[in-house]
């Protein structure tokens, strides 16, 4: 019975080491993700009064989004819509104004 408890212990033990590990890997934050993308997208919100909800997945909605020669425009929510710019526009130096028609 004593071996099954000590089993049981070091079992519990591995398993809270391990997934204190992953989660110190995981701990990135948004801001902090979309540093490699500064200037190649664009936050677009409706009313500027709302803080709009950005989902975690930012960075992989801007790369799957992206297209060669055309800006792309992804609805992130009713009042919130990400404008990302195409790739060949990436190395020119554009400047994206601060207001929008949308």
């Amino acid at each position: 019975m004593k071996k099954m408890f000590l089993l049981f212990c070091f079992f519990m033990l591995s398993l809270s080491v391990f997934g204190q590990d992953t989660v110190k890997n995981n701990n990135v934050t948004i801001a902090e993700k979309l540093k490699k993308y500064e200037g190649t997208f664009q936050i677009q919100v409706k009313n500027p009064r709302l803080k709009p909800a950005i989902p975690y997945n930012i960075d992989e909605l801007i790369e799957a989004n992206r297209k060669e020669t055309e800006v792309t425009y992804v609805q992130l929510g009713t009042a919130v819509r990400l404008m990302v710019l195409p790739k060949n526009e990436i190395g020119k130096q554009t400047k994206i104004d601060i207001f929008s028609t949308y």
